[in-house]
């Protein structure tokens, strides 16, 4: 069962981030984000809450174990671009091109799990205070 977490409009160009994205293509979940805490980069500490997210994604929606994922796929496309002026001498104008990016993370059951496991019984169903005050007055908690 396949997860994604999506990042659009990042600041930091796409060069720089697929830099770092392949480091951590097919690598499990928790490697992942080990590897990319260790690294200095302002591009690292944006695919690391983004991978963060789409564990969280994993676990909460589908009933996912995060000993269980592998980060199947990254992608990195291009988002747009601002542009500014930067005034130079006599009179001239050079332009300053600021790029963006689209980040997309696909975390998958590792290859031997075709199952997930089961989901975590303990939270109630539903989101929220509503299904918190339905718990309560059945007595649940």
């Amino acid at each position: 069962m396949k997860t994604y977490a999506r990042l659009k409009n990042c600041g930091v160009p796409a060069l720089k981030v697929r830099r770092y994205a392949g480091t951590i293509k097919g690598e499990d979940a928790g490697r992942a984000v080990a590897i990319l805490d260790m690294q200095p980069s302002p591009a690292c500490q944006t695919l690391g809450k983004l991978l963060r997210s789409a564990i969280a994604n994993a676990q909460n929606n589908n009933g996912l174990d995060p000993e269980n994922l592998v980060v199947s796929n990254v992608m990195v496309d291009q988002g747009p671009s601002m542009k500014r002026i930067r005034p130079r001498a006599r009179g001239r104008a050079f332009r300053i091109v600021k790029r963006s990016s689209h980040i997309t993370i696909e975390l998958d059951l590792k290859p031997g799990l075709d199952t997930p496991a089961a989901p975590v019984a303990d939270a109630p169903k539903g989101k929220g205070k509503q299904a918190k005050e339905e718990s309560v007055e059945k007595g649940e908690e």
